[in-house]
C-alpha cells in the first residue's frame, strides 16, 4: 500500500465520517419526534379509556341507586341494536 492509496483512504474514511455524524443526528431527531408522537397518542388514548370506563361505571352506579341491574342495561342495549335494525330494514 503505497502513500497515496492510504492518503485517499484516509479522506474517503473522513468524509463517510463527516457525512453520516449530521444524518445520524437528523436520524435520531427524527427517531425523538416519532417517539414523542406516539407517546401522546397513547396518552390520549388512555386518557380516553379511562374516562370511558369511569362515565360507565357511574351510570352502573346511578342505575343500581334506582334499582336496575347491569343485566337490565344489557337487555336494553340488545333491544336497541335490535330496534335500530328493525327501524334501518323498514320494520321487516
Amino acid at each position: 500500500m503505497n502513500e497515496y492509496s492510504f492518503l485517499t483512504t484516509s479522506l474517503l474514511i473522513e468524509t463517510h465520517a463527516g457525512k453520516s455524524m449530521p444524518t445520524n443526528l437528523i436520524i435520531l431527531i427524527a427517531a425523538l419526534i416519532v417517539a414523542w408522537v406516539v407517546f401522546g397518542a397513547l396518552v390520549n388514548l388512555l386518557k380516553t379509556f379511562i374516562s370511558t370506563a369511569i362515565a360507565i361505571f357511574i351510570i352502573i352506579v346511578i342505575l343500581r341507586f334506582f334499582g336496575f341491574s347491569p343485566e337490565d342495561l344489557m337487555l336494553e342495549l340488545a333491544n336497541l341494536v335490535q330496534s335500530l335494525r328493525q327501524f334501518i330494514t323498514g320494520g321487516k
